[in-house]
């Protein structure tokens, strides 16, 4: 959207008047629920992997009580998240061995990252757009729910999202920044490799828009080979044990089928981001063609970088085996923008036929999401009381 074409929207909402207002109410709640309580029991929908918040917490532990990180043969969150390892033990020396401080480096990984949303946003996306979607990062019970229990990929998300600020600056520098950021997100926790076909996507995007040159992307890597190697170089680690840690985590391989993706309870507490996103794309952007691509490249750069996030991070979900819910959180944020930019776009008034293929091309791909998420949420249910007075039969099970 090119600024005047904002500037003149904005003069056709006169009723968002109220929206700053409540922004800041929502940033208010969105600190407060990711910080308040959180020795608290999480949500229900954490309960399939919730073991892995004592995995991640281990090295931090070994260290603070016997004062060495390894301490027996499981050490995976010393080889596979060293960083956050040195995160989870600076918190404990401070607030001592406790559930508290376990959670604290993702509670305010997680407040850092809202208001790093909020910020881009108000710099760079036209006020009602930009104060609609931190709204709704704000109270995404998604987010939320991450960034109260000790897993990595809330402080992972939080350094990726200055990755992508960096790449949204032109100039080699920010490229490099970009890249050294990368690097340490590597060390935060190896499966920020994930993101390598978004930033990839990213780099087109900017090429499309005019702001990346392929000297950048040299930058890009200097800076993350740079990190990376200075800090094995600094602490270095036996190399089978760092490649067997990392290899375990990955899980590389190609999902069964799409449904598969699109069945993973995630999409559940991400329903309306990622369907809101499937409008986006299938009914706005999809027909429009390339010369359509490339305007949005250069006129919607937020949209354009956001959608090269979502496509890039579903692609390396859809290639790997290992699919538990954390690892769609690299979608909450690119999701709800995209979902904000449907909703905006779409009340605009449209062409009669216009309005029947975005109808046809929107609904059969929100349709797939549904179906995913009923058929999903069904056997979910079965699965969590199976042990209960509220069994399903032996047979629904085993299918489950």
């Amino acid at each position: 959207m090119t600024a005047f074409d904002a500037q003149s929207e904005s003069h056709k909402l006169p009723r968002t008047s109220w929206l700053p207002i409540l922004t800041g109410l929502a940033l208010l709640l969105g600190v407060v629920m990711r910080l308040t309580v959180l020795d608290a029991d999480p949500p229900p929908f954490l309960s399939t992997d919730f073991l892995d918040e004592a995995t991640w917490a281990f090295a931090a532990r070994n260290h603070l009580l016997h004062g060495v990180w390894t301490c027996g043969a499981y050490n995976l969150a010393y080889y596979a998240a060293p960083l956050f390892s040195w995160l989870s033990y600076l918190s404990l020396r401070v607030a001592g061995l406790t559930l508290w401080a376990i959670r604290f480096p993702a509670a305010l990984a997680g407040i850092g990252g809202l208001l790093l949303f909020w910020n881009f946003l108000r710099k760079n996306w036209d006020a009602p757009r930009a104060q609609v979607a931190t709204i709704w990062f704000a109270l995404n019970q998604f987010h939320i729910a991450h960034s109260r229990v000790g897993f990595v990929e809330t402080t992972s998300l939080f350094v990726e999202m200055m990755v992508w600020g960096c790449l949204y600056i032109r100039g080699r520098w920010a490229a490099a920044l970009a890249g050294a950021l990368f690097g340490i997100n590597l060390l935060i926790k190896g499966s920020a490799a994930q993101d390598l076909p978004a930033l990839a996507l990213l780099f087109g995007v900017g090429w499309l828009a005019g702001r990346r040159r392929f000297i950048d992307a040299c930058y890009f890597l200097i800076g993350s080979a740079g990190i990376v190697e200075s800090y094995y170089l600094i602490h270095p680690v036996p190399l089978d044990a760092w490649a067997f840690a990392n290899f375990v985590m990955a899980g590389w391989g190609v999902t069964n089928n799409v449904p598969q993706v699109f069945g993973n309870t995630a999409c559940l507490w991400l329903l309306f981001p990622i369907a809101g996103s499937l409008a986006y794309l299938f009914a706005l952007r999809l027909p429009e063609g390339w010369a359509g691509w490339r305007r949005i490249c250069q006129e919607r750069s937020v949209e354009a970088y956001a959608l090269a996030v979502l496509l890039g991070n579903a692609a390396a979900i859809a290639a790997s085996v290992y699919l538990p819910e954390r690892r769609f959180l690299l979608l909450t944020p690119a999701a709800i923008v995209l979902a904000t930019a449907a909703y905006f776009e779409l009340k605009r008034t449209q062409p009669k036929n216009a309005v029947r293929t975005l109808g046809l091309l929107a609904g059969g791909a929100i349709s797939l999401l549904v179906i995913c998420a009923v058929w999903t949420a069904a056997f979910f249910y079965f699965a969590l009381f199976h042990n209960s007075t509220l069994q399903s039969p032996p047979q629904i099970f085993r299918i489950s």
